[in-house]
């Protein structure tokens, strides 16, 4: 697929989370839905998330550790392969600490396990660091995915939960298309990847932040 057929997906997906925004606006009353200008649903809707940050991340990985690092096809094979095994153990990891832990403090601890381990994917200077870092980030990357849902949940209630991912996935789908196209323009004019790894940090780092600002569920349904 083309670079231009992607930015035309991407278009349509955004016309379709707006469509999705303005009518979760217009249902507030009915739905109990807080309203697209408070600070909640900012932070959940905003498409600058360490999920974004994840996306790009590993669709850019490959070619990273092919071109930049100079590994080997099997080598490669086997840092991705343990990234995914690692998301395993991420996921009944965190499904377990959301149990006994606020879920906030929970996503907290993932995204900040994903914005540190991003640089040390980037710029390890060792391949043991290097397949360190990809088990830690695995870890991160399979968090990630399962406590979106949970936290939605706890800030909006289950009622209005379909409504609520379906503008959080649309977000993040417009997102995941342009970002990694967007970092793999910058290795393509710079000639290294060191400059779109530093805009998924920047990005990862922001999501922890407005993670970090989420209010409390009684807060965010008050």
């Amino acid at each position: 697929m083309s670079g231009r057929n992607v930015k035309l997906i991407a278009a349509v997906f955004s016309l379709v989370m707006v469509g999705l925004l303005l009518r979760c606006s217009s249902d507030e009353q009915t739905t109990g839905l807080p309203p697209v200008n408070t600070p909640v649903a900012k932070i959940d809707v905003s498409p600058p998330n360490p999920t974004v940050a994840v996306g790009g991340t590993m669709q850019n990985l490959k070619l990273y550790l092919s071109l930049d690092r100079g590994l080997a096809q099997g080598r490669v094979a086997w840092l991705l392969s343990l990234i995914l095994w690692a998301s395993i153990a991420g996921r009944l990891l965190m499904g377990w600490l959301a149990d006994r832990w606020a879920k906030k403090y929970v996503m907290l601890v993932i995204y900040t396990i994903v914005a540190s381990t991003i640089p040390l994917l980037a710029f390890a200077p060792t391949e043991p660091m290097l397949f360190l870092a990809a088990a830690a980030f695995g870890v991160g990357l399979g968090g990630d995915y399962m406590i979106i849902p949970l936290m939605a949940a706890e800030l909006f209630g289950v009622k209005v939960l379909g409504r609520v991912m379906g503008v959080i996935l649309a977000a993040d789908g417009v997102a995941e298309a342009v970002v990694p196209m967007l970092v793999a323009s910058v290795r393509d004019r710079t000639g290294s990847y060191a400059g779109g790894f530093g805009v998924l940090i920047g990005l990862a780092a922001f999501g922890a932040l407005a993670v970090a600002a989420l209010p409390r569920p009684a807060e965010a349904r008050s």
